[in-house]
Parts: C-alpha cells; sequence; structure tokens
C-alpha cells in the first residue's frame, strides 16, 4: 500500500485492519503471515527446519533494529522497488515473530475468531494438534 500510495497522489489508506481486529476485542492479535512446511520435512530435517526458524527470527529482530539498512536489502532483492519505500512501509507490516506456545496460542485464536463468523474461512473445521509445528529452535 505505501508503494501505492507513493505513485498515486490521493490515494489514502481507508482502514488499518490491526486497528479494526482489535475493535473486535476478540482477545487475539491478526495473524497474516505464517510459515507453512510439510510434516514430512519437518520430521526428516528437524536440524535444518530449526536452523531457518533461528534465521528466520535474527532476521525480524534485525528488521526491527534496522529499518534504514533492511529497507535496502529489501530493495537489492527485489522485494520492493525503492528502499525509502520499504523503510517508510515497515512499521505497518507490524512484523512480529513467534514460536512454540505462543505461536500456537496466537493462531488458534486467530483462527477461531474466522471459524466463528463462518467455518469455511479455514476449511470447514478448527485444525488438530498435527497442524501445528511447535518445536521452538
Amino acid at each position: 500500500m505505501t508503494a501505492a500510495c507513493a505513485q498515486v497522489g490521493d490515494l489514502r489508506v481507508a482502514i488499518d485492519l490491526n486497528d479494526e481486529w482489535d475493535k473486535l476485542d476478540s482477545g487475539c492479535n491478526i495473524v497474516t503471515g505464517v510459515i507453512v512446511v510439510r510434516t514430512e520435512f519437518a520430521e526428516e530435517h528437524p536440524a535444518e527446519v530449526a536452523t531457518f526458524l533461528q534465521e528466520y527470527e535474527a532476521s525480524m529482530e534485525y528488521t526491527a533494529q534496522n529499518p534504514k539498512e533492511a529497507a535496502a536489502l529489501i530493495e537489492q532483492y527485489g522485494i520492493v522497488g525503492k528502499a525509502v519505500i520499504a523503510e517508510k512501509a515497515l512499521p505497518g507490516c507490524h512484523l512480529n515473530y513467534m514460536d512454540g506456545a505462543d505461536m500456537r496460542d496466537a493462531l488458534e485464536g486467530f483462527l477461531q475468531v474466522l471459524y466463528d463468523q463462518n467455518p469455511e474461512f479455514v476449511g470447514g473445521s478448527m485444525p488438530g494438534d498435527d497442524f501445528y509445528l511447535t518445536v521452538q529452535p
């Protein structure tokens, strides 16, 4: 959205989904991004999965603590065309890392709110225990 607003002068953000979600007072946060891994892969490569999660968490921390430098990398790797736009957009992305029980609690709460609105929003039923990888890196 930040990139679009930078290119179209009178474009504006009509609502912030995080603010609207908070108004639901559901007791959970909005979850808009997750990492997915096949169970078979996670079971066959636990060390690699743990390493990936450690590096992912470090990347999130680096981005939060070094937005200018992270924005330059975001441009360099073609994620966003211009570092200045990426840097401006980062605060609105609400990036954070969760794993283990914290991740499961957050995602279950989010999915429950969606399920309560319409079970089809989550595929007709709430996921079982096998849906979550709760091994912490």
